[in-house]
């Protein structure tokens, strides 16, 4: 003999629980009118970036190839290669890795140059090379390709490895921050010039007021001082 479970909820019932749940997501922002469909759906991001007529915004066109000779895009890296094609070996010589297409274009233009010389097909006009004319002839093309990378500036640097330290692209500058006690407010103590000197400043307000329960970037006994304030601060409060 078999015991027989709960019979289903009704039609009705299973109606009304429908209506209480999308009543409940729209008081609490969680659903929202499809435009297009006239229908209530969650409020996903889609729905929320959706224009009039449920039209979504074009999504941005990752570029995956150069308008310049000799440069292409490394598929995992993003950056882009410079190469050239080298009749007497009949092989391809790699010119590096860079952060910015417009490098890379310039050191296949330098090398064009070195193997070509003036029958050169370049990205830019031959006049933007002028200081390295001098070199064409002096250097192999391994060395001047060298060359050309050392004067190029390095990418800058805008994340850090330290707790409460973040880069302040508006004055390039880093900046250092914590969370006041009892508060969801982030405190901005400063700007600094490099991320270990923000780093410091972010383990003293942590230090002072958390003692040594604190997750610092540094060691707690570099902040006698902190640590200090932080013990009579709980000693005034007894």
């Amino acid at each position: 003999f078999m015991r027989a479970g709960p019979p289903p909820p009704s039609k009705a019932l299973r109606l009304s629980q429908h209506s209480s749940a999308i009543s409940q997501g729209i008081a609490s922002g969680q659903m929202k009118m499809d435009p297009y469909t006239n229908n209530y759906v969650p409020n996903d991001i889609f729905v929320q970036a959706m224009g009039p007529g449920g039209v979504l915004p074009d999504v941005p066109t990752i570029k995956k190839h150069s308008k310049y000779r000799g440069v292409t895009k490394h598929r995992r890296s993003g950056r882009w290669e410079s190469h050239i094609w080298l009749k007497e070996s009949g092989k391809q010589m790699y010119l590096g890795a860079y952060e910015h297409e417009e490098h890379a274009a310039e050191a296949y233009d330098v090398a064009a140059l070195k193997i070509k010389g003036n029958a050169a097909k370049t990205n830019f006009d031959v006049s933007k090379y002028k200081q390295y004319m001098e070199l064409l002839d002096s250097l192999t093309l391994a060395e001047l390709v060298k060359t050309v990378k050392s004067r190029i500036p390095p990418p800058v640097r805008n994340t850090s490895n330290y707790r409460g330290v973040t880069f302040n692209t508006r004055s390039g500058m880093w900046e250092a921050k914590y969370q006041a006690n009892n508060t969801k407010k982030q405190v901005s103590l400063g700007l600094f010039k490099d991320d270990v000197q923000a780093a410091r400043e972010f383990d003293k307000a942590m230090v002072r007021n958390h003692g040594t329960g604190a997750s610092i970037n540094f060691n707690h006994e570099d902040y006698k001082e902190e640590l200090l304030s932080y013990h009579q601060n709980q000693l005034n409060n007894l």
